[in-house]
């Protein structure tokens, strides 16, 4: 017998065509998936650990507290969503002035060294980053700083009300609400510490 030379017919070449089409739209579904949950995962793993460290970052800084290197108070200014204040970095010979500012979503961190020439702390000088994005405390109304009087526990006394008295400020809280860029969920991450001024 003589093999079929009839060929492929146009419905063998339709179911194969469909076929194919929905074998590779499955595929694309699945990496946008799996792209997008990557993404989201970043965002969650970014926010808890830049949220973290800016935190501990902050606790550190503000338990170094001391004088200004012209004998200045420690604290210059303590308010919800600001906070500033004289304290000693590693890779600072003198005391600095450094100062936490909410603005809308962004936490910005500036650090104004002492200057020898005009023997204080010149504006000019002064070095800002941003700490971190994606800040929701304003939305949240929730205070970024709070501040407690000496001997005062944050569990059992009420804050002081702000601007506080920085005499008056023994203890600070901070509490940073992360919602993570590129997520549609409303997870917030909350980073919390609590430091008691050596003043």
């Amino acid at each position: 017998m003589f093999p079929d030379k009839r060929g492929v017919t146009l419905i063998e070449l339709l179911v194969t065509i469909s076929i194919s089409a929905v074998l590779t739209l499955l595929v694309v579904q699945f990496f946008s998936s799996t792209l997008k949950h990557s993404t989201t995962v970043s965002a969650h793993l970014d926010a808890a650990y830049y949220g973290k460290k800016i935190v501990a970052n902050t606790q550190q800084e503000l338990h170094r507290n001391t004088q200004s290197a012209a004998g200045e108070y420690p604290i210059v200014l303590a308010d919800d969503n600001e906070v500033i204040f004289f304290t000693n970095l590693p890779t600072f010979s003198e005391t600095v002035q450094v100062r936490y500012w909410l603005d809308n979503t962004t936490l910005y961190k500036s650090i104004t060294p002492f200057s020898e020439v005009t023997t204080s702390y010149d504006p000019a000088n002064t070095i800002t980053t941003t700490a971190i994005e994606d800040c929701v405390n304003i939305a949240e109304n929730t205070p970024l700083f709070s501040f407690y009087g000496r001997q005062e526990h944050v569990y059992t006394s009420s804050a002081l009300q702000t601007p506080a008295v920085p005499t008056d400020i023994g203890l600070v809280t901070m509490t940073l609400i992360i919602q993570p860029q590129d997520t549609v969920t409303e997870n917030h991450f909350t980073h919390t510490m609590h430091v008691v001024l050596n003043i």
